[in-house]
């Protein structure tokens, strides 16, 4: 037995013993059988076999031979047994994919068939590989294998041999709170000592350990003590026995705090025999302690001895002195001759020395003293000690060269090669104006407006070699212009003085433009970027040179350093000062500063000081100088975020002095510091020195003392004599004073000391100070009136944020607490109530909002009924808080819930209904089991119930658009002057603007509650609005659009009389709305919820309020629009009749008639002396049915139309003879409290009567009254399970007594088959049958070997396999009819992960083979969400990649690796990352959440890793026959660097959907002479055509759709089976549908050349359409149902009403190129996303209404753009609809606008009619630039001989005007017309090729964004036309993989470019010549005195 890391090799024989214990939960592989050797892995699929073996019978199971492999899937730590044999001759190596080598052991053992030998592996879930090698003998016998996970200490009383145990300390189950001082739990005892008490410090800490506590562990033998690490932990953990030794005698235990996702551990190794060790802390401080685990070590083992040693290593002159640590738990200790020492640790080091930048290869280390050699490995020096037989053997430097600057990059512009190109060979670097080379000497020459755009990585300075001529300047932008400030290029002396500019931040572009200086040229010979350095490296500080201090790396403060020490590194020096200690806390927090520490920090000169942000600093931290000044010397880091490398975020000093130090104090609480960065300042700068201002201002007798801070960061003193102070900061206080109802300005305040004068503004006091140069000048006080009493208003709605700063100052509340605050209107005051300021209010920060703790409240003033409404949040530990109300005279009328932490959601309104008088109502935080908890509330709202008017008898509407209806009829409660005034006077009424977002407002009886992004849409353009888009609806013109899906905080709000009729006119953007009418007071009484299904056109939904109060109208699912809401009063109609008793004998003198509407509302009246009246609200249906009248029935009719004709109905009411029926109900049991019996008579027998039975549950009897001689059906609903077999009763005319007998119905067999399952995954199965008939019948079976049902149809779902990567495919129904049946269930593996089609919770541990910890999902998104420390755990395969899709915010890495971050705040780009896996078995890859913020991640998908092919193809009998397999290939390609792939794509129709989601792949048509020709109405294409086609459209669902939204031959088999589809086809962006396009783009680079992209559902009926089973929805157009019939052109006519929006194309990546392609559709053709640069080169876009839209920024260059619109008269073509918020647009350049060929491109007999240019789809901002364009004329015999662009050319109907819709150079075609004159007065008409912003208009302006893409130029060279002297006699032949050039007769340049236009080989030649080129399409261009010719090849 061997073991060769860490442990010396012994020969002493180590025993086994069983323990007394008995193992749980393990798993015997047993081959004896031969059962795993056949199938050549276990059932569980977790044990696989390779190599060479086989099956040797059933006593010895499996012979293997050397190299056989078996591979264990592990759910962590365990111990492997095996059970040996004494005639194996092979030795066994265990691997462990995340813990690396488990050593060797020997297979033959002593005891044949009983001895056993072990293996233990210590970590989470991995494989294990063992291999077998040589040995004695050439097989290895191995009856079965045990895999014994590890156990849990607490649960055995005696450690068995080789098995591990744990001991988790977090989850209360050996050391529960309160559990005192002394616990004995199984093999461990935990004790206190005699000086500190244990406590259970968390579910992630685990349990305090303090000098004294001690934890004492049995141990079976030779031991690791693996303690888990806690970043918080600080002290020593000492270990000793009596029964052995250990390696280490006490070590700390702080690191990065374990999670089961990240095991991290410090280890002690015992050696020795059974017995117990004893854990120790010492050294002071607390350790935390979350897991202890006991690895056995299964080899013969002993402690190397440790013998210190020392040596020195000589670098280039440097001498490094190495001395190892005087134990194997102390650090090494580095000197150097010269330079620093950067860092120490026991088997490692960093030195910083003078190297004099040389190449570190050529430097040959000479060693002296212990050390016997030293390697260099590129920057790493690698030291072997002498005498190997003890420790240490090896020990490792890392080198810094501090003789030259790091990680310089320069740009050499001499040579011209940069110049030549526009951009560097590694392309960060891009030209772009007017430039040219300039010679060797000067390099560059630039003109003004000139830039120069660099990529870099981060803070760097960027340094300029300059020119004595130069004359121009530069200005230098990273992400406002002009913002890193303008150095003058000249300087004096020339190619040798340098000028910087300095950049901070994460990786960025940065640009510098030439701007107008002295002179007309910048000459630039060089540029150099210097990244920030790490100023412990350095022994000075250069200028201009940007230092970086990172505390996270354990490099400045090490981890367990003592704190009390000087460290003093480079540019640094720390120190602890007198009273406290520093510490490292962590790799996210850096290290604590607390007060006396001390940080100096060397500078070169002016500088700013910037110091990483920490959510948790608690103090304030203060800079000094004696060498120069600050702008502010001190303030808290605390900004409410915690810095990270991708979101830095810092506090600034600004430094004004000369080179000298800083020094960097803490007061208060402690401090984080995660980062410092020294950035110095490259411009003039001086400070305005500051001087502390004192003084009084009385007002109205109130006398305000003010003295400002003594600095500019400190918080002014404010006291006032008479009055209250609220908040004050260094700016701006809050105070309340006695202004006795006046207004402010009508006093003058009377100041003294430095105050000179005041100004008022509202009630904004500002005091300004004597102007003697210093800082500050004034000071502001925001004054309330604590004289006026403050009243609501009822109907008004109030609106408080705690989050924006709008209220509390986004001041943290670990500087500014409050006792008491009041809102800027009065209505609430938030109150402490406690002068303890650990229990004070305040803000938290922008996410949370405010922070309360359990006593807070708040005084809210109410007008009368009103609903309180707070925003709570899902975070914080107080799970019971609540909100507490009172009223004001103490008595509790109610609480709600003020958090929302076991829902986990954020942002939950949690809404109190008030009813009573105006007043005073108090909220109350109250928490009994968490008393000084956090409670963070976002904000709050106060809705006061509006007074309801007396109603005049006409119907209250709200229009949106302003529009005012009949006032005979209305009352019209908005107009233009009421909707601008909701908008701040500060926006210009009547604008329309992307800023303009819709505040919250209320008008009467109604008010909107909003979100910061919701809109107002009208076409009204006096109203101040968002845009003009009115969603293509008529008939009304404005709308309150609500940008929020299922966003429930965002409501209309009515107060309301009961009956009162409530009517919306509204739609939803996606046709899924869920709009609820709730009654706030309590939404069980009335919550009616309708389904809207439009998107485009109006529905009307009406509601009766059931009672008088408060409603809110909101959208559940959706996001809708509200256009109109009407309240009418219910009108009331008096109803009277007679009521004839006559045949009514004994009916009591109290029965009534009760009246039910259809909405379940009661009106009753009792009769008096035979006659009626009641008052019902006119024109509803009303059922009539009798109270307290029981054997009584209407006679007359029971039902009637209320209407304003109505106005009697007499009723007759007779007496029915009835008997009692008595009995039991039997058969049933506990299920009879869910029977519903009835008794029902056959319809010809016309009884009225309606028997009602009565049940006694408890008794299980009942008893009915029936008519005697009338047969009874009895019938029972809620026991659906039951049936009753005698179901009939007739009586005669006596009581009777008889039982109800139910017997369950009869169950049929059902026999699963799975053949996909192995019998471990069968036996976990578990499936749940849903009746799909009857709601709520589930039956769910944990054994599928025992399945019965009774007959219905059932839907099938599973679970219990999440453990697993499979899933069950979509399966079709089970129906069962009265006989057994059989299922067949397809398990299919998983390899993509959605997340959409299940809920997971943050306590689940798998989802589908996937390993969670802290992981979430939003189903409806289709993400999941994961938070600090969160982890996924994937499994992989050797030759598999992992690609994670992320989006919005992100921050996690894989495997340990680089962090991947994102903050776009968008949910429509989507961002990628691929991992390759390295594994060499099977295994898992971790991705770990980090950051303060979540992580969302949309989709995990694994794919086999495919070697990179450049060209595949596409067709019958090629490398794949359709277009997705080709692409599923691409994605599994490895393409480390995205290169490029070209499919080639044979002609013909392909029908298919198609995502492009990888970058770099081109399209392109096989045929040597392609085509996109259109034939046969457009049904048809040419023979050397390829279409992309498919039919999915708006408005219909279709059997074949997949919930993916793309077409599926699966779901259609399945839908078509079960006979309908659940799912609902989606439109616009939602689930990437992108208008049910079949073409999506979602990657970069993607090129298709003559393909045509087609979506049918607007041409023809297609082939798969003909055969799909399509739905109408409430959606559908009003053609209705589609024809069926193949080829059917119909769907082209409009006035058929089948037209409707159907992309066939939709674009979200970037740099998307078109070349020579035809788009074919009708409605909403093409979509391009904001920001996605796309070129369409030639070809033909077709189309109808609005057939280009989005935001794309897109050039058609020498396009047709094809009107494609039907005969009907009403199809009017518009080209484009752009929605741009800014930047470029659409360039429509040399284009041809002309009709589609009828009979040929269209069904249409005619051409098409004129249209539009187009429409804009957001006002003000979209561009579209017409450049240059031919308009034809038209052939419709009603426009013969018109332009066919109306002469409007522009229209406004779909978003509004903007004036950035241009036009310039166009020629109309049609004789003698010239439109330009009468275009629409707000678009713009050029008479220069420039646009409005002086930019040229060529295509480069359009797609140059910052990279300078520029792909025309390469397309022209591509182009066809360019294929020039054809005639040339050289020829060129491909053949294999060769190229041949024959018939050269003269010198000929041969140039060989790719597809895309990249040069790939030059050469020349005067012979006929060969060469190589691998697979793939090229250009090859030959040029000699004949001309040029260009050939295009294919090599194969």
């Amino acid at each position: 037995m061997k073991k060769t890391s860490f442990f010396l090799l012994l020969s002493m024989l180590f025993f086994l013993h069983w323990a007394q214990g008995q193992v749980s939960n393990s798993v015997v592989y047993d081959f004896r059988d031969g059962t795993i050797i056949s199938n050549q892995q276990s059932t569980d699929a977790k044990l696989t076999l390779g190599g060479n073996y086989s099956y040797h019978g059933a006593q010895y199971g499996l012979a293997m031979k050397v190299d056989g492999t078996i591979s264990i899937s592990l759910d962590g730590s365990s111990t492997i047994r095996f059970l040996g044999s004494n005639y194996s001759g092979l030795n066994v190596k265990g691997t462990a994919t995340i813990d690396g080598d488990l050593g060797i052991q020997v297979a033959k053992v002593a005891n044949d068939l009983t001895d056993t030998f072990d293996f233990v592996y210590s970590g989470p879930a991995a494989t294990i590989t063992f291999a077998t090698l040589a040995g004695t003998g050439n097989d290895l016998y191995l009856p079965s294998i045990e895999v014994i996970p590890a156990q849990l200490g607490k649960d055995f009383t005696t450690a068995e041999a080789n098995v591990i145990y744990n001991f988790d300390l977090r989850d209360n189950s050996i050391y529960a709170s309160g559990s005192g001082n002394h616990v004995e739990s199984g093999l461990i005892v935990i004790d206190s000592g005699n000086s500190n008490a244990l406590s259970l410090n968390g579910s992630q800490h685990g349990i305090t350990f303090k000098d004294g506590n001690t934890i004492t562990l049995q141990v079976a033998g030779n031991s690791k003590i693996r303690v888990a690490t806690d970043q918080y932990s600080s002290g020593a953990i000492s270990a000793t026995s009596t029964t052995g030794v250990f390696d280490i005698a006490s070590q700390n235990n702080i690191g990065t705090t374990y999670s089961d996702g990240v095991q991290t551990w410090v280890d002690f190794l015992y050696v020795g025999t059974e017995g117990t060790i004893v854990l120790e802390h010492v050294d002071g401080g607390t350790a935390y302690l979350p897991y202890i685990q006991i690895a056995p070590v299964p080899y013969e083992v002993s402690l190397s001895s440790y013998v210190q040693k020392s040596g020195i290593v000589s670098l280039g002159g440097v001498d490094i002195t190495l001395t190892s640590g005087l134990t194997p738990a102390d650090n090494a200790m580095i000197t150097v001759s010269e330079g620093i020492v950067i860092s120490e640790s026991k088997n490692s080091g960093k030195v910083a020395i003078n190297l004099e930048g040389a190449n570190l290869s050529t430097i040959t280390p000479v060693v002296s003293g212990d050390i016997a050699s030293a390697v260099i490995n590129e920057n790493e020096l690698k030291i072997t000690f002498v005498n190997e037989s003890t420790d240490p053997k090896t020990f490792t430097i890392i080198l810094h060269d501090n003789g030259v600057l790091s990680n310089v990059v320069s740009y050499d512009f001499r040579d011209g090669t940069i110049i030549s190109a526009g951009q560097s060979i590694d392309n960060k670097l891009l030209l772009g104006g007017n430039y040219s080379h300039h010679g060797t000497q000067y390099g560059l020459s630039m003109k003004v407006n000139g830039t120069i755009s660099l990529d870099v990585d981060g803070s760097s300075t960027i340094r300029f070699l300059g020119s004595k001529y130069s004359g121009l300047d530069v200005k230098g932008t990273a992400s406002s212009d002009g913002d890193l400030g303008i150095q003058v290029s000249k300087v004096v002396n020339d190619l040798s003085d340098t000028f910087d500019i300095i950049y901070s931040g994460p990786a960025t572009t940065l640009t510098f433009t030439t701007v107008a200086g002295s002179g007309n040229d910048l000459y630039l010979p060089l540029i150099q970027v210097i990244p920030s350095q790490s100023g412990v490296a350095y022994a000075s500080a250069e200028i201009n040179i940007p230092y970086y201090y990172d505390f996270r790396d354990n490099t400045i403060v090490p981890s367990g350093a003592p704190g009390n020490v000087i460290i003093e590194k480079g540019l640094i020096k720390i120190e602890s000062g007198p009273s406290n200690a520093y510490a490292y806390h962590g790799t996210q927090h850096g290290v604590t500063l607390k007060d006396g520490n001390i940080i100096t920090l060397q500078v070169s000169g002016n500088s700013k000081i910037r110091i990483a942000s920490d959510q948790y600093s608690g103090g304030t931290i203060n800079l000094s100088s004696t060498t120069g000044a600050f702008d502010t010397s001190s303030q808290s880091n605390n900004t409410g975020t915690t810095y990270s490398d991708m979101n830095p975020t810092y506090i600034d000093f600004t430094y004004i002095g000369e080179e000298g130090t800083v020094m960097i104090t803490n007061t208060g609480g402690t401090s984080y510091l995660p980062l410092i960065e020294v950035l110095p300042i490259v411009y003039e700068m001086s400070l305005t020195p500051w001087k502390k201002r004192t003084g009084t201002i009385t007002i109205n007798g109130s006398q305000i003392d003010f003295a400002s801070g003594t600095e500019a960061s400190e918080t002014a003193m404010v006291n006032i004599n008479n009055g209250t102070v609220f908040s004050s900061t260094n700016t701006e206080a809050s105070i309340e004073i006695d202004l006795g109802g006046a207004d402010l300005s009508s006093f003058t305040p009377i100041v003294s000391g430095d105050i000179i004068s005041t100004s008022i503004d509202g009630n904004i006091l500002t005091i300004n100070f004597t102007d003697d140069g210093n800082d500050p000048k004034s000071y502001i006080f925001n004054i309330s009136d604590s004289g006026t009493i403050v009243d609501a208003t009822p109907g008004e709605t109030y609106i408080y944020s705690f989050a924006d700063g709008s209220e509390m100052p986004q001041t943290s509340y670990t500087s500014l607490r409050y006792n008491t605050f009041k809102t800027s209107d009065g209505i609430v005051t938030m109150n402490s109530n406690t002068a303890e300021e650990s229990g004070q209010f305040g803000f938290h920060d922008a996410t949370h909002g405010g922070v309360f703790f359990p006593g807070n409240s708040f005084d809210i003033i109410v007008a009368g009924n009103a609903t309180v409404t707070f925003i709570v949040d899902q975070y914080g530990s107080a799970t019971d808080a609540i909100l507490e109300f009172k009223d004001i005279n103490g008595n509790v009328i109610g609480n709600i819930p003020a958090q929302n932490i076991t829902e986990a959601i954020d942002g939950v309104p949690m809404n109190f209904s008030y009813t009573g008088g105006a007043g005073k109502i108090t909220a109350t935080i109250l928490s009994e089991e968490y008393p000084s908890a956090e409670i963070y509330l976002h904000g709050m709202s106060l809705e006061n119930a509006a007074t309801i008017e007396t109603s005049n008898g006409k119907i209250d509407v709200w229009d949106f658009g302003a529009e005012q209806l009949d006032s005979q009829l209305y009352n019209n409660k908005l107009d233009e002057d009421k909707i601008n005034a909701w908008y701040s006077a500060s926006i210009q009424v009547g604008s329309s603007a992307s800023s303009n977002t819709l505040p919250s407002w209320s008008e009467g009886i109604l008010s909107w509650v909003g979100g910061t992004n919701d809109r107002l849409r009208t076409n009204n353009t006096n109203l101040t609005r968002y845009d003009e888009n009115l969603s293509s609806v008529e008939g009304y013109n404005g709308r309150i659009y609500v940008n929020g899906a299922g966003a429930i905080g965002r409501y209309m709000s009515l107060t309301l009389s009961e009956d009162d009729e409530v009517s919306i006119a509204m739609s939803t953007q996606n046709g899924n709305g869920s709009i609820h009418f709730t009654y706030v007071a309590d939404p069980e009484v009335q919550d009616d919820v309708v389904s809207v299904k439009t998107n485009s056109e109006i529905s009307i939904v009406k509601f009766v309020a059931k009672n008088a109060g408060s409603y809110r109208i909101y959208d559940s699912v959706d996001k809708p629009s509200y256009f109109r809401i009407e309240r009418n009063d219910a009108v009331y109609k008096t109803l009277t009749g007679n009521v004839d008793i006559s045949q009514a004998d004994g009916i009591s003198n109290n029965y009534g008639i009760t009246f039910t509407n259809e909405a379940g509302k009661t009106w009753s009246v009792f009769p008096s002396n035979g006659v009626y009246s009641i008052n019902l609200p006119q024109g509803y249906n009303y059922n009539l049915s009798l109270k307290d009248a029981n054997g009584y029935v209407i006679s007359t009719s029971n039902s009637i139309l209320l209407e304003e004709v109505t106005g009697s109905l007499d009723i007759n009411i007779e007496r029915v003879e009835l008997y009692t029926v008595s009995g039991s109900i039997t058969g049933l049991g506990s299920n009879i409290s869910n029977a519903v019996i009835t008794y029902t008579t056959d319809t010809h027998a016309n009884k009225i009567f309606v028997p009602e039975i009565v049940i006694d549950v408890e008794n299980s009897t009942y008893t009915v009254q029936l008519e005697p001689n009338t047969e009874y059906t009895i019938s029972a609903k809620g026991v659906n399970d039951y049936e009753i077999l005698a179901n009939t009763i007739t009586i005669g005319a006596a009581n009777e007594s008889t039982d109800i007998d139910f017997s369950k119905k009869m169950l049929y067999d059902v026999i699963i088959n799975a053949p996909g399952l192995s019998a471990t995954q069968l036996s976990k199965l578990e499936l749940t049958f849903s009746n799909l008939n009857e709601l709520g019948y589930e039956y769910h079976f944990t054994d599928v070997t025992n399945i019965a049902l009774r007959d219905g149809v059932y839907t099938i779902d599973y679970s219990g396999l999440d453990e697993y990567p499979i899933t069950l495919v979509l399966t079709s129904n089970t129906t069962i009819l009265g006989k057994d049946v059989s299922k067949d269930l397809e398990f299919s593996p998983v390899t993509n992960w959605s997340f959409d089609d299940k809920e997971i919770l943050n306590t689940d541990t798998h989802y589908k083979g996937l390993v969670l910890s802290g992981i979430k999902n939003e189903k409806a998104k289709g993400h999941i969400i994961g938070s600090n420390e969160s982890s996924i755990e994937v499994p992989l395969s050797p030759g598999q990649k992992m690609i994670v899709t992320y989006y919005y915010a992100a921050e996690f890495t894989i495997n340990g690796g680089e962090t991947i971050i994102t903050s776009s705040g968008s949910t429509s780009s989507m961002e990628f990352v691929e991992y390759v896996y390295e594994g060499n078995t099977a295994g898992t890859v971790t991705i770990l959440c980090s950051g303060s913020s979540s992580s969302y991640l949309t989709n995990i998908e694994v794919k086999p890793v495919v070697a990179f092919n450049s060209l595949i193809t596409v067709g019958i009998g090629k490398d794949y026959e359709t277009i997705n397999e080709a692409l599923n290939t691409i994605a599994e390609m490895n393409r480390p660097n995205n290169e490029r792939v070209t499919v080639m794509i044979d002609p013909g129709n392909y029908e298919e959907m198609v995502v492009i989601n990888n970058p770099n792949i081109t399209f392109k048509n096989a045929s040597a002479t392609p085509s996109i020709d259109l034939l046969n109405k457009g049904v048809d294409i040419d023979a050397n055509a390829v279409r992309i086609t498919s039919y999915y459209g708006t408005g219909y669902n279709y059997y074949s759709q997949d919930t993916n939204n793309k077409w599926s031959a699966k779901a259609l088999e399945v839908n078509t089976e079960n006979g309908y589809q659940l799912y609902e086809n989606k439109s616009g962006t939602t689930n990437a549908s992108y208008w049910c396009a079949t073409m999506v783009i979602l990657s970069d680079g993607f090129i298709a050349d003559n393909i045509i992209i087609e979506n049918s559902f607007n041409q023809y009926i297609s082939k798969k359409e003909s055969e799909d089973i399509v739905l109408t929805t409430n959606a559908s157009p009003s053609g209705g149902e589609r024809p069926k019939t193949y080829g059917d052109t119909s769907v082209q006519n409009r006035d058929l009403g089948y037209v409707e929006r159907a992309a066939a194309i939709g674009v979200v990546g970037d740099k998307t190129i078109l070349n020579n392609c035809r788009i074919v559709g009708r409605q909403d053709s093409f979509y391009g996303q904001h920001n996605s640069r796309i070129v369409v080169y030639k070809g033909a876009i077709m189309g109808a209404v609005d057939y280009l839209f989005g935001g794309m920024v897109a050039v058609f260059y020498q396009s047709d753009l094809v009107l494609n619109t039907s005969d009907a008269s009403s199809d009017v073509a518009y080209i484009t609809a752009a929605q741009h918020s800014g930047g470029r647009g659409y360039l429509m350049y040399e284009c041809n606008i002309r009709s589609a060929e009828p009979g040929i491109e269209t069904a249409s007999i005619n051409y098409g009619k004129p249209g539009y240019f187009g429409r804009p789809w957001a006002a003000t901002t979209s561009e579209v630039v017409f450049y240059n364009t031919k308009i034809a004329s038209s052939q419709n015999p009603l426009y013969n001989g018109q332009s066919m662009i109306f002469k409007e050319g522009w229209n406004n109907t779909l978003g509004g005007e903007s004036q950035f819709m241009y036009e310039y150079g166009t020629i109309e075609e049609a004789s003698g017309v010239n439109n330009l004159a009468t275009r629409a007065s707000w678009s713009t008409v050029l008479t220069t090729p420039v646009l409005e912003d002086n930019t040229e208009i060529t295509p480069f302006s359009f797609t140059k964004g910052n990279d300078g893409w520029d792909p025309i130029n390469q397309l022209d060279f591509l182009s066809i036309e360019s294929l020039t002297n054809k005639e040339n006699s050289v020829d060129v032949k491909a053949y294999n993989d060769r190229v041949y050039i024959s018939h050269v007769n003269s010198k000929t340049k041969i140039k060989v470019y790719s597809i895309t236009g990249v040069l790939i080989k030059s050469l020349s030649t005067m012979i006929d010549t060969e060469f190589n080129l691998q697979k793939g399409f090229y250009i090859i261009v030959l040029e000699n005195v004949e001309g040029k010719k260009i050939t295009k090849i294919l090599m194969n």
